[in-house]
Protein backbone atom coordinates (compact mmCIF):
# COMPACT_ATOMS: atom_id res chain seq x y z
CA UNK A 1 0.00 0.00 0.00
CA UNK A 2 1.22 3.40 -1.09
CA UNK A 3 1.22 5.80 1.73
CA UNK A 4 1.51 9.63 2.04
CA UNK A 5 5.07 11.00 3.28
CA UNK A 6 5.09 14.38 5.26
CA UNK A 7 8.23 16.66 6.10
CA UNK A 8 9.21 15.50 9.40
CA UNK A 9 9.75 18.16 12.24
CA UNK A 10 11.28 16.84 14.93
CA UNK A 11 14.11 19.85 15.64
CA UNK A 12 13.79 21.01 19.00
CA UNK A 13 14.56 24.57 20.16
CA UNK A 14 16.87 23.33 22.49
CA UNK A 15 18.92 21.50 19.41
CA UNK A 16 18.80 24.84 17.53
CA UNK A 17 20.14 26.65 20.08
CA UNK A 18 23.20 24.24 20.89
CA UNK A 19 23.78 24.56 16.92
CA UNK A 20 24.21 27.89 17.08
CA UNK A 21 26.21 28.10 20.02
CA UNK A 22 28.46 25.81 18.71
CA UNK A 23 28.73 27.92 15.35
CA UNK A 24 29.54 31.22 17.42
CA UNK A 25 32.13 29.45 19.41
CA UNK A 26 33.63 28.35 15.88
CA UNK A 27 33.66 31.87 14.39
CA UNK A 28 34.67 33.33 18.27
CA UNK A 29 37.60 31.11 19.24
CA UNK A 30 37.46 33.18 22.91
CA UNK A 31 33.83 33.64 23.69
CA UNK A 32 32.12 31.69 26.44
CA UNK A 33 28.26 31.62 26.32
CA UNK A 34 27.26 33.27 29.65
CA UNK A 35 23.58 34.48 31.31
CA UNK A 36 23.00 37.62 29.99
CA UNK A 37 25.35 37.86 27.39
CA UNK A 38 23.09 39.14 23.94
CA UNK A 39 24.41 36.77 21.62
CA UNK A 40 22.87 33.30 23.90
CA UNK A 41 19.42 35.58 24.35
CA UNK A 42 19.81 35.87 20.41
CA UNK A 43 20.31 32.44 19.74
CA UNK A 44 17.96 31.35 22.50
CA UNK A 45 15.30 33.86 20.12
CA UNK A 46 16.40 32.24 16.83
CA UNK A 47 16.15 28.76 17.79
CA UNK A 48 11.95 29.04 19.08
CA UNK A 49 11.92 30.83 15.74
CA UNK A 50 13.58 28.03 14.03
CA UNK A 51 11.78 25.18 15.69
CA UNK A 52 8.05 26.82 15.38
CA UNK A 53 8.51 27.27 11.35
CA UNK A 54 9.71 23.33 11.22
CA UNK A 55 7.00 22.34 12.99
CA UNK A 56 4.13 24.27 10.94
CA UNK A 57 5.98 23.73 8.02
CA UNK A 58 5.48 19.81 8.45
CA UNK A 59 1.68 20.57 9.87
CA UNK A 60 0.68 22.42 6.60
CA UNK A 61 2.25 20.05 4.19
CA UNK A 62 -0.52 17.79 5.88
CA UNK A 63 -2.95 20.07 5.86
CA UNK A 64 -2.59 21.15 2.44
CA UNK A 65 -2.81 17.81 0.86
CA UNK A 66 -5.60 16.64 3.06
CA UNK A 67 -7.32 20.21 1.57
CA UNK A 68 -6.72 18.98 -2.12
CA UNK A 69 -8.31 15.48 -1.23
CA UNK A 70 -11.57 17.13 0.10
CA UNK A 71 -11.86 20.08 -2.05
CA UNK A 72 -10.12 19.12 -5.40
CA UNK A 73 -10.06 15.13 -6.15
CA UNK A 74 -13.95 15.23 -3.77
CA UNK A 75 -12.04 12.10 -1.80
CA UNK A 76 -14.08 13.24 2.08
CA UNK A 77 -12.18 11.66 5.02
CA UNK A 78 -15.00 9.16 6.69
CA UNK A 79 -17.02 11.22 9.28
CA UNK A 80 -17.78 9.70 12.69
CA UNK A 81 -21.50 8.57 12.62
CA UNK A 82 -23.51 7.50 15.36
CA UNK A 83 -24.97 3.69 16.56
CA UNK A 84 -28.16 2.88 15.95
CA UNK A 85 -30.48 0.84 17.85
CA UNK A 86 -34.66 -0.25 16.90
CA UNK A 87 -36.58 -0.66 20.61
CA UNK A 88 -39.88 -1.66 21.64
CA UNK A 89 -41.90 0.76 24.22
CA UNK A 90 -44.65 -0.58 26.12
CA UNK A 91 -46.33 2.15 28.07
CA UNK A 92 -48.74 1.35 31.50
CA UNK A 93 -51.99 1.51 29.94
CA UNK A 94 -53.78 2.81 26.30
CA UNK A 95 -54.46 6.57 27.43
CA UNK A 96 -52.41 7.56 24.56
CA UNK A 97 -49.30 8.87 25.13
CA UNK A 98 -46.27 11.13 23.18
CA UNK A 99 -42.51 9.79 23.76
CA UNK A 100 -40.58 13.41 23.14
CA UNK A 101 -37.69 13.53 20.73
CA UNK A 102 -34.46 13.45 22.76
CA UNK A 103 -35.71 11.71 25.04
CA UNK A 104 -32.43 10.04 26.88
CA UNK A 105 -31.92 5.98 27.99
CA UNK A 106 -28.88 4.10 28.36
CA UNK A 107 -27.46 0.94 27.35
CA UNK A 108 -25.48 -1.40 29.16
CA UNK A 109 -22.21 -2.18 27.08
CA UNK A 110 -19.82 -4.17 30.23
CA UNK A 111 -19.43 -3.81 33.38
CA UNK A 112 -20.62 -0.77 34.71
CA UNK A 113 -19.93 0.88 31.31
CA UNK A 114 -22.93 1.89 29.88
CA UNK A 115 -23.85 4.00 26.79
CA UNK A 116 -26.25 7.01 26.05
CA UNK A 117 -28.68 7.20 23.33
CA UNK A 118 -31.83 8.80 22.50
CA UNK A 119 -34.75 8.82 20.64
CA UNK A 120 -34.46 10.01 17.25
CA UNK A 121 -37.74 11.57 16.80
CA UNK A 122 -41.20 12.03 18.71
CA UNK A 123 -43.14 9.02 18.58
CA UNK A 124 -47.08 8.96 19.43
CA UNK A 125 -48.66 5.81 20.68
CA UNK A 126 -52.52 6.33 19.68
CA UNK A 127 -55.17 5.43 22.56
CA UNK A 128 -56.25 2.03 22.64
CA UNK A 129 -52.64 1.19 21.93
CA UNK A 130 -49.45 -0.12 24.14
CA UNK A 131 -47.02 -0.59 22.81
CA UNK A 132 -44.88 1.24 19.89
CA UNK A 133 -41.33 0.90 17.84
CA UNK A 134 -38.39 3.78 18.64
CA UNK A 135 -35.71 4.62 16.99
CA UNK A 136 -33.04 5.31 19.28
CA UNK A 137 -29.06 7.05 18.26
CA UNK A 138 -26.12 6.97 20.58
CA UNK A 139 -25.24 10.50 22.13
CA UNK A 140 -21.63 9.97 21.33
CA UNK A 141 -20.24 9.28 17.51
CA UNK A 142 -18.35 6.29 17.33
CA UNK A 143 -17.80 2.38 17.00
CA UNK A 144 -18.38 2.16 20.85
CA UNK A 145 -22.11 2.05 20.58
CA UNK A 146 -22.08 -0.95 18.32
CA UNK A 147 -22.82 -4.09 18.91
CA UNK A 148 -25.06 -3.55 22.23
CA UNK A 149 -28.45 -5.80 22.73
CA UNK A 150 -29.14 -5.15 26.56
CA UNK A 151 -32.41 -3.07 26.98
CA UNK A 152 -32.60 0.26 27.24
CA UNK A 153 -32.62 2.25 30.77
CA UNK A 154 -35.10 5.53 30.78
CA UNK A 155 -32.52 8.16 32.22
CA UNK A 156 -35.51 10.89 31.59
CA UNK A 157 -38.66 10.60 33.68
CA UNK A 158 -41.64 9.29 31.79
CA UNK A 159 -43.89 8.02 34.21
CA UNK A 160 -46.13 6.37 31.60
CA UNK A 161 -43.71 4.41 30.49
CA UNK A 162 -43.68 0.56 31.54
CA UNK A 163 -40.67 -1.22 30.00
CA UNK A 164 -38.34 -0.80 26.93
CA UNK A 165 -37.10 -3.57 25.10
CA UNK A 166 -34.28 -4.13 22.63
CA UNK A 167 -34.80 -5.22 18.85
CA UNK A 168 -31.66 -6.56 17.73
CA UNK A 169 -27.95 -5.45 18.48
CA UNK A 170 -26.62 -1.81 17.85
CA UNK A 171 -24.56 -0.69 14.67
CA UNK A 172 -24.08 1.29 12.30
CA UNK A 173 -21.48 3.18 14.33
CA UNK A 174 -18.45 4.55 12.92
CA UNK A 175 -14.97 6.40 14.60
CA UNK A 176 -13.49 9.19 12.68
CA UNK A 177 -10.80 8.62 10.16
CA UNK A 178 -7.80 9.21 11.87
CA UNK A 179 -5.39 11.93 9.62
CA UNK A 180 -2.92 9.12 8.46
CA UNK A 181 -5.56 6.53 7.67
CA UNK A 182 -7.13 9.42 5.81
CA UNK A 183 -4.02 10.61 3.54
CA UNK A 184 -3.00 7.15 2.68
CA UNK A 185 -6.33 6.14 1.47
CA UNK A 186 -6.25 9.63 0.07
CA UNK A 187 -2.84 8.57 -2.05
CA UNK A 188 -4.15 5.09 -3.18
CA UNK A 189 -7.34 7.05 -4.60
CA UNK A 190 -5.33 8.97 -6.94
CA UNK A 191 -3.49 6.24 -8.41
CA UNK A 192 -7.08 4.91 -9.77
CA UNK A 193 -7.64 8.49 -11.42
CA UNK A 194 -7.70 8.07 -15.33
CA UNK A 195 -6.68 10.63 -17.57
CA UNK A 196 -9.34 10.04 -19.73
CA UNK A 197 -11.84 11.83 -21.04
CA UNK A 198 -15.44 9.79 -20.09
CA UNK A 199 -18.08 12.93 -19.08
CA UNK A 200 -19.38 15.84 -20.71
CA UNK A 201 -17.49 18.10 -17.59
CA UNK A 202 -14.07 16.63 -18.97
CA UNK A 203 -13.74 17.57 -22.31
CA UNK A 204 -15.50 21.46 -21.27
CA UNK A 205 -12.60 21.27 -19.06
CA UNK A 206 -9.69 20.12 -20.60
CA UNK A 207 -10.00 21.71 -23.73
CA UNK A 208 -9.41 24.90 -21.77
CA UNK A 209 -5.55 23.91 -21.63
CA UNK A 210 -5.28 25.62 -24.77
CA UNK A 211 -4.64 29.22 -24.31
CA UNK A 212 -7.08 30.48 -27.30
CA UNK A 213 -9.38 28.53 -26.01
CA UNK A 214 -11.97 30.66 -23.57
CA UNK A 215 -14.75 28.19 -23.31
CA UNK A 216 -16.14 24.81 -24.99
CA UNK A 217 -19.51 23.09 -24.80
CA UNK A 218 -19.68 18.92 -25.05
CA UNK A 219 -22.93 17.94 -26.58
CA UNK A 220 -22.81 13.96 -25.97
CA UNK A 221 -24.76 11.35 -27.98
CA UNK A 222 -24.02 14.04 -30.76
CA UNK A 223 -22.84 14.10 -34.44
CA UNK A 224 -21.62 17.82 -35.14
CA UNK A 225 -20.49 17.05 -38.32
CA UNK A 226 -23.89 15.67 -39.15
CA UNK A 227 -26.06 17.78 -37.10
CA UNK A 228 -28.00 14.40 -35.41
CA UNK A 229 -27.92 12.56 -32.75
CA UNK A 230 -25.70 10.04 -32.56
CA UNK A 231 -24.98 7.10 -29.52
CA UNK A 232 -21.73 7.14 -28.38
CA UNK A 233 -20.17 10.08 -30.01
CA UNK A 234 -19.38 13.37 -28.22
CA UNK A 235 -19.08 16.98 -30.05
CA UNK A 236 -16.98 19.62 -28.41
CA UNK A 237 -17.88 23.39 -29.61
CA UNK A 238 -14.79 25.18 -28.64
CA UNK A 239 -14.88 29.32 -28.57
CA UNK A 240 -12.36 32.36 -28.12
CA UNK A 241 -13.44 34.94 -25.63
CA UNK A 242 -14.91 37.19 -28.16
CA UNK A 243 -17.38 33.96 -28.09
CA UNK A 244 -16.06 33.33 -31.83
CA UNK A 245 -15.85 29.69 -32.72
CA UNK A 246 -12.07 28.54 -32.42
CA UNK A 247 -10.00 28.65 -35.86
CA UNK A 248 -9.18 25.95 -37.67
CA UNK A 249 -5.55 24.93 -36.72
CA UNK A 250 -7.56 25.27 -32.31
CA UNK A 251 -10.04 22.91 -33.88
CA UNK A 252 -7.10 21.19 -34.94
CA UNK A 253 -4.67 21.33 -31.63
CA UNK A 254 -8.05 20.34 -29.83
CA UNK A 255 -8.84 17.48 -31.69
CA UNK A 256 -5.48 16.08 -31.77
CA UNK A 257 -5.31 16.47 -27.48
CA UNK A 258 -8.48 14.97 -27.02
CA UNK A 259 -8.73 12.24 -29.33
CA UNK A 260 -5.96 10.43 -27.35
CA UNK A 261 -8.06 10.54 -24.66
CA UNK A 262 -11.18 9.09 -25.56
CA UNK A 263 -12.44 6.11 -24.33
CA UNK A 264 -12.56 2.88 -27.12
CA UNK A 265 -15.27 3.28 -29.52
CA UNK A 266 -16.45 6.98 -28.65
CA UNK A 267 -16.81 8.98 -31.99
CA UNK A 268 -15.81 12.41 -31.91
CA UNK A 269 -16.52 15.80 -33.66
CA UNK A 270 -15.29 19.22 -33.22
CA UNK A 271 -18.53 21.69 -34.01
CA UNK A 272 -19.52 25.73 -34.50
CA UNK A 273 -21.30 26.98 -32.65
CA UNK A 274 -24.70 28.50 -34.20
CA UNK A 275 -25.45 32.41 -33.43
CA UNK A 276 -28.65 34.20 -33.14
CA UNK A 277 -29.05 37.63 -33.32
CA UNK A 278 -31.70 39.09 -31.15
CA UNK A 279 -33.16 42.93 -31.98
CA UNK A 280 -35.85 44.61 -29.74
CA UNK A 281 -37.57 47.70 -29.20
CA UNK A 282 -37.79 49.49 -26.28
CA UNK A 283 -39.99 51.95 -24.34
CA UNK A 284 -38.56 53.39 -20.49
CA UNK A 285 -39.21 55.35 -18.30
CA UNK A 286 -36.54 57.67 -16.55
CA UNK A 287 -36.55 57.77 -12.83
CA UNK A 288 -36.94 61.76 -12.24
CA UNK A 289 -33.13 63.20 -11.66
CA UNK A 290 -31.22 60.74 -14.29
CA UNK A 291 -30.30 62.49 -17.85
CA UNK A 292 -32.34 60.18 -20.50
CA UNK A 293 -29.98 60.15 -23.02
CA UNK A 294 -27.73 58.82 -20.37
CA UNK A 295 -29.91 56.55 -19.75
CA UNK A 296 -30.76 55.41 -22.87
CA UNK A 297 -27.16 55.07 -23.58
CA UNK A 298 -26.83 52.60 -20.49
CA UNK A 299 -29.79 50.29 -21.65
CA UNK A 300 -28.13 49.96 -25.24
CA UNK A 301 -24.86 48.68 -23.33
CA UNK A 302 -27.04 46.52 -21.58
CA UNK A 303 -28.01 45.14 -24.81
CA UNK A 304 -25.13 44.56 -26.74
CA UNK A 305 -23.35 43.18 -23.66
CA UNK A 306 -26.05 40.68 -22.46
CA UNK A 307 -26.52 38.80 -26.09
CA UNK A 308 -22.46 39.31 -26.77
CA UNK A 309 -21.63 35.57 -27.38
CA UNK A 310 -18.94 36.18 -25.18
CA UNK A 311 -21.09 36.55 -22.21
CA UNK A 312 -24.09 34.02 -23.64
CA UNK A 313 -23.80 30.74 -21.36
CA UNK A 314 -21.46 32.26 -19.07
CA UNK A 315 -22.50 30.16 -15.09
CA UNK A 316 -23.83 31.90 -12.46
CA UNK A 317 -22.85 30.69 -9.01
CA UNK A 318 -23.21 27.14 -8.46
CA UNK A 319 -23.41 26.03 -12.08
CA UNK A 320 -20.80 24.08 -13.80
CA UNK A 321 -17.46 24.78 -13.34
CA UNK A 322 -16.72 24.24 -16.89
CA UNK A 323 -17.77 27.66 -18.37
CA UNK A 324 -20.40 27.43 -20.90
CA UNK A 325 -24.07 26.52 -19.67
CA UNK A 326 -26.22 25.78 -21.96
CA UNK A 327 -28.86 27.57 -22.34
CA UNK A 328 -31.35 27.37 -25.48
CA UNK A 329 -33.86 29.93 -24.77
CA UNK A 330 -33.96 33.87 -24.37
CA UNK A 331 -36.78 34.76 -21.44
CA UNK A 332 -38.61 38.25 -22.00
CA UNK A 333 -39.64 38.31 -18.58
CA UNK A 334 -36.06 38.11 -17.30
CA UNK A 335 -34.77 40.84 -20.19
CA UNK A 336 -37.54 43.04 -18.90
CA UNK A 337 -36.28 42.81 -15.35
CA UNK A 338 -32.60 43.17 -16.13
CA UNK A 339 -33.30 46.42 -17.44
CA UNK A 340 -35.32 47.68 -14.81
CA UNK A 341 -32.17 47.05 -12.44
CA UNK A 342 -29.83 49.69 -14.35
CA UNK A 343 -29.42 52.21 -12.96
CA UNK A 344 -32.08 55.48 -14.00
CA UNK A 345 -34.62 53.16 -15.20
CA UNK A 346 -38.17 53.08 -13.42
CA UNK A 347 -39.71 50.54 -15.58
CA UNK A 348 -40.26 49.21 -19.21
CA UNK A 349 -43.56 50.58 -20.76
CA UNK A 350 -43.20 48.21 -23.55
CA UNK A 351 -40.60 45.55 -25.21
CA UNK A 352 -40.97 44.30 -27.89
CA UNK A 353 -38.23 41.45 -29.23
CA UNK A 354 -37.38 39.10 -32.36
CA UNK A 355 -34.79 36.97 -33.76
CA UNK A 356 -32.98 37.79 -37.05
CA UNK A 357 -35.25 39.44 -39.39
CA UNK A 358 -38.28 38.36 -38.11
CA UNK A 359 -41.41 40.87 -36.87
CA UNK A 360 -40.74 42.02 -33.83
CA UNK A 361 -43.83 40.68 -31.18
CA UNK A 362 -44.17 40.09 -26.89
CA UNK A 363 -43.52 36.22 -27.36
CA UNK A 364 -42.38 35.54 -23.65
CA UNK A 365 -39.28 32.89 -25.04
CA UNK A 366 -37.25 33.12 -28.08
CA UNK A 367 -35.48 29.60 -28.79
CA UNK A 368 -31.93 29.89 -30.12
CA UNK A 369 -30.56 27.92 -32.82
CA UNK A 370 -28.49 24.97 -33.03
CA UNK A 371 -27.04 22.35 -30.19
CA UNK A 372 -24.42 24.59 -28.81
CA UNK A 373 -26.43 27.99 -29.56
CA UNK A 374 -24.95 31.40 -28.96
CA UNK A 375 -26.73 34.67 -29.04
CA UNK A 376 -25.75 38.18 -30.93
CA UNK A 377 -26.90 41.89 -30.03
CA UNK A 378 -29.15 42.80 -32.84
CA UNK A 379 -30.27 45.86 -33.25
CA UNK A 380 -32.08 47.91 -30.00
CA UNK A 381 -34.33 51.09 -30.36
CA UNK A 382 -34.59 53.00 -26.90
CA UNK A 383 -37.04 55.64 -26.16
CA UNK A 384 -37.83 57.05 -23.31
CA UNK A 385 -41.08 58.26 -22.08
Amino acid sequence: MSEFESIEGDATAAEFEQETVELFKAAFEEWKPAEGDPLVWLAKAWSRIGATFVEQSSLMSRAAFRKFGETVVSVPPVQAASAVMSSTWTMIDAAGYTIPAGTQVTVEASGDRVVGFVTVEAVTVAPEATKATVLLRAVEPGEEGNGLSADPQLSDSLAFVEVIEAEGVSSGGVDEEEEDAYLNRLVEALQTLSLSLIIARDFEIDARAIASIARAKCIEAYNADEDKEEALAVSVYPIDESGEGSSAPVKEDLEGRQTEKLLSGINYYIGTPDYTSIKGNLQIEVEPGFDVATVEAAVESWWAENFSPARWGLPSVGDSGAGWVNRPKAYRLKVIGDIERIGGVARVVSFEWAKGAGALGVSEELTLEGAAPLTKPGVIEVSAL
